[in-house]
């Protein structure tokens, strides 16, 4: 029988990252409190406009440093594993992580997304895919998993329809 392609365009991507570099990058210097030495700027880098009003809301409840960098650290890690599965060349400013109720999801961006979030708002309990309905873009499956080390995703994108198919030419017949 001859070879026969996936039945479904998809992609897979993974990552993980470490909490606890994470909180080393969130606060690299020893401060009174952990909010007045938070890095804005690795946030700002991470988060589009729209997951940094979410973010915000949500840090004036987290207890701990330690709390905010495994929040971050599954974004990351998200992120990660979307731009590693997408045959786009993406940047974490292009997709945005959410929660629908305890379920993730991803969102790849078809445009610039500073002007397709213009007059959207988060809630401090994140983004719910309700709040991105007037969002251009493409939703990917996505699976979190946290741990007190580190934060990992695992991610499903589909396969662009301008993607060329897998060739199967170069591969060769096995050694007898």
């Amino acid at each position: 029988m001859p070879l026969r392609p996936f039945p479904v365009a998809l992609r897979t991507g993974i990552d993980i990252c470490s909490v606890a570099r994470l909180q080393r990058v969130l606060c690299p210097t020893d401060t009174l409190t952990w909010r007045e030495g938070l890095n804005a700027r690795f946030v700002d880098k991470l988060l589009t406009p729209l997951e940094r009003q979410a973010f915000w809301a949500r840090v004036e409840r987290l207890a701990s440093l330690r709390q905010v960098a495994g929040y971050l650290a599954a974004r990351w890690a998200a992120k990660e594993a979307i731009i590693k599965a997408s045959t786009r060349k993406l940047g974490p400013l292009d997709i945005i992580v959410g929660m629908e109720g305890r379920r993730p999801f991803g969102v790849i961006l078809d445009e610039n997304m500073g002007e397709q979030e213009e007059g959207m708002a988060g809630d401090g309990d994140g983004l719910a895919a309700h709040d991105l309905s007037g969002l251009n873009g493409q939703v990917v499956q996505l699976s979190l998993s946290h741990e007190e080390e580190y934060a990992i995703a695992v991610c499903l994108v589909p396969d662009e329809p301008s993607c060329a198919p897998l060739s199967l030419s170069s591969l060769s017949s096995p050694a007898d």
